[in-house]
């Protein structure tokens, strides 16, 4: 978890599925922009190019998700941030620090199978939950094996943006509180 920051540091934006796919694609992204502004107020200074990744399922879900994205960041940050793949992202390209400073912030956005190997300061973990069969040993193991991947791929701070799945992974944290109250760590240290 980074600095002194309370609770975990997995932060997650989880919303009701909707019946529409296009509406779905666009939902995604505005949740995603949520995590986006999040990072951008909690780090203020700190330019985001080659900093974070946001890593989504597969190249399907890319290719309808950036569309919808690419329009909210111009809206909210114009001519701030440009969206990349990892191949991009990975292309080296000598520049001057003037260059860099007039160039936008690359955010990398791709899918999962693209990623591997990558690693990013701040990852935003886009649409990789899934229904949990447990009595199918080898999908839970693959649903499983997808967020891990995603949220290793993190340094520092990691999102996961999904809509609410039943028997997902992410399931419990509809459920999950957490309390500042002082007596209750007092309490705990105690023990």
């Amino acid at each position: 978890c980074h600095h002194d920051s309370q609770g975990p540091p997995l932060n997650s934006f989880l919303f009701d599925k909707q019946e529409s796919e296009e509406i779905q694609y666009e939902q995604y992204a505005a949740q995603t922009l949520k995590a986006v502004q999040q990072t951008t107020e909690r780090f203020e200074s700190l330019s985001l190019h080659g900093r974070l990744a946001i890593i989504v399922r597969d190249a399907e879900f890319r290719e309808q998700l950036c569309p919808a994205l690419e329009s909210g960041l111009q809206a909210t940050y114009p001519d701030r941030f440009e969206l990349a793949t990892a191949a991009e992202a990975g292309q080296v390209v000598a520049t001057s620090a003037r260059q860099r400073r007039a160039q936008k912030e690359r955010i990398v956005v791709d899918a999962l199978d693209q990623m591997d190997g990558m690693e990013w300061m701040i990852v935003i973990c886009v649409g990789l939950d899934a229904h949990v069969d447990k009595s199918d040993g080898m999908a839970a193991a693959e649903a499983r094996s997808k967020l891990y991947r995603g949220v290793t791929r993190a340094h520092m701070m990691v999102v996961a943006v999904n809509e609410y799945v039943k028997d997902g992974w992410l399931e419990f944290l509809m459920n999950v509180r957490l309390s500042d109250d002082p007596e209750l760590s007092a309490r705990e240290e105690e023990r």
